[in-house]
C-alpha cells in the first residue's frame, strides 16, 4: 500500500502548492494595487477557491482510485496464495498415499525371498514362516488411508485404490488361517503369496494414477 500513500501524497502536495501560489498571487496584487475594487478582489477570491475546491476533488479521487486498486491487488494475492496452499496441501496428502502404495508394493517380494537352501515357500521352517508372517503384519498395518484422503480421489482412482484394499483384506485372512494351523498349512502359505503377488499389480495401477493426479495439482497455474 505504500506506493498508493506515495501517489495520495504527491496529489495532496500539488494541491496546496495550486492553493498557495494563487493565494501568493492574490497578496501580491494587493500589495501593487491591482485590486482597484472589493469586487476584483472578490472575483478572484472565489476563484482561487473554486480551483481549490476541484484540485481536493481531484486528488480525493485519485486517492481513493488508488487505494481501491491497492486492494484489489492484495485481494488478488491472497486468493492466489491460498490456492498455493491448497496446492502444496494436496500434493503432501498424494505423496502419502503414494509413499503407503510403494509399501505395499514391496510386500510381495519381501515375503518370496529365501532362505539356505530353501527352494519354495513351503520348505521354509515353521519359525522363519512365523517370522515371515509377523513381518508382513507389520508392514500391512503400516498401509493406512484416512477416508477423507480416499474421498478426495475420483471414482476411478478410488476404485483402483479399493481394489487394493480388498486384496489387503485377503491377505489378512489367509495369515489368520495360517496362524491358526501353527504356521504348517502349506496352502494358505501360498495364498499368501498368491494375494501379495496381485496387491502388486494392483498398486502399480494405484501409483501411476495418483502420481498422475499430483501432475494435474502440480499443472494448475
Amino acid at each position: 500500500m505504500q506506493k498508493s500513500i506515495d501517489q495520495v501524497s504527491t496529489t495532496v502536495i500539488s494541491a496546496i502548492t495550486v492553493f498557495a501560489f494563487s493565494a501568493g498571487a492574490i497578496c501580491a496584487g494587493w500589495a501593487v494595487g491591482k485590486f482597484s475594487t472589493t469586487g476584483n478582489a472578490a472575483d478572484w477570491i472565489a476563484a482561487v477557491g473554486g480551483a481549490a475546491a476541484a484540485v481536493g476533488t481531484w486528488a480525493i479521487g485519485i486517492g481513493a482510485n488508488s487505494y481501491a486498486r491497492e486492494a484489489q491487488l492484495y485481494r488478488l494475492s491472497q486468493e492466489a496464495k491460498a490456492e498455493r496452499e491448497r496446492c502444496e496441501a494436496r500434493v503432501r496428502k498424494l505423496d502419502y498415499m503414494i509413499s503407503k502404495a510403494k509399501l505395499a508394493g514391496r510386500q510381495e517380494r519381501a515375503f518370496k525371498l529365501l532362505h539356505g537352501d530353501d527352494e519354495k515357500l513351503t520348505d521354509l521352517s515353521t519359525t522363519i514362516r512365523k517370522g515371515k508372517i509377523r513381518a508382513l503384519e507389520a508392514a500391512l498395518a503400516k498401509i493406512v488411508w484416512a477416508p477423507e484422503d480416499v474421498a478426495s480421489l475420483n471414482a476411478a482412482d478410488q476404485g483402483a485404490l479399493g481394489n487394493a484394499e480388498i486384496t489387503m483384506l485377503q491377505v489378512r485372512h489367509f495369515i489368520e488361517v495360517c496362524r491358526d494351523s501353527g504356521y504348517e498349512n502349506d496352502v494358505f502359505l501360498e495364498s499368501i503369496a498368491s494375494s501379495l503377488a496381485t496387491l502388486s499389480e494392483e498398486v502399480i495401477v494405484l501409483e501411476s494414477r495418483l502420481l498422475a493426479e499430483r501432475g494435474r495439482v502440480l499443472a494448475v497455474p
